[in-house]
């Protein structure tokens, strides 16, 4: 079957503005620290945070240790996540991984494709740390306040 150009053009535009009109809310999603919904803190430093997800700290304000999920890089929460909350990403974030693993002080957090597996782990799992986009956030979970 053919269909006219004009028409194809048509769907093309209506696409195109239609990606236009969601992309941004999807691109803007913020990620939000979350634990299980029965996690003892409500709130967290940034110092806090930044120190446990860079492997300079296990334990946090006396719970003891706490375990962190992480998605992969490729993921734009990730990259917003580290640019944000961690204070570092890039080449540099990279750089300060292989120094940490190579004199065996720290190793990465654990890392997984996607937002539903960090909510699975996360809320099955006690004393386990991780970021979501906000509109993921389930009954399951809580989420931290980070205090600047």
């Amino acid at each position: 079957m053919n269909v006219p150009h004009t028409l194809r053009v048509r769907h093309w535009l209506l696409s195109v503005l239609l990606c236009s009109y969601l992309l941004p809310s999807i691109a803007t999603a913020e990620p939000v620290l979350v634990a299980k919904a029965n996690f003892p803190l409500d709130s967290v430093t940034l110092a806090e945070i930044s120190a446990i997800w860079l492997g300079k700290k296990q334990s946090l304000r006396g719970l003891g240790r706490v375990r962190v999920v992480d998605l992969t890089p490729d993921n734009p929460l990730y990259q917003q996540f580290y640019s944000n909350v961690v204070g570092l990403s890039g080449k540099p974030l990279e750089v300060h991984w292989h120094k940490t693993m190579f004199i065996g002080k720290s190793f990465r957090p654990k890392q997984v494709k996607t937002v539903e597996e960090v909510i699975q782990l996360v809320s099955a799992v006690p004393g386990v740390l991780g970021y979501i986009d906000s509109s993921s956030l389930t009954h399951e979970l809580k989420a931290l306040k980070i205090i600047q």
